[in-house]
């Protein structure tokens, strides 16, 4: 499962900042994940901040990905979020299965 270990305290805040968002339109959240090179810390100046948001809204993907893209456009940080449905969120997923083994929960 995603790991609670320390985040920058940059990444950590856009992050949060995102979620914040996320609440204000009243997404029902169960879960925000860090993973990839943010999380692995292995991330150059250049690189993104990869966000996995677990919803129950989230019933089609595309729709909500194109909901969280446009959300993430609301912080400085470059964001590239991953959405899921709770149900979709197994580890048969190759991305799930990574996000689960190297993550960092935020929420």
């Amino acid at each position: 499962m995603a790991k609670k270990t320390a985040l920058p305290q940059k990444i950590k805040k856009e992050v949060l900042d995102y979620i914040k968002i996320l609440k204000k339109d009243k997404l029902p959240i169960k879960e925000v994940i860090v993973f990839g090179s943010q999380a692995k810390k292995q991330a150059h100046q250049w690189s993104d901040i990869d966000v996995c948001v677990i919803s129950p809204k989230f019933k089609d993907s595309f729709k909500a990905l194109r909901y969280l893209l446009m959300k993430s456009y609301q912080v400085k940080a470059i964001i590239e979020p991953h959405p899921y449905h709770p149900q979709d969120f197994i580890d048969e997923d190759p991305l799930v299965w990574e996000i689960k083994k190297t993550g960092v929960k935020v929420l």
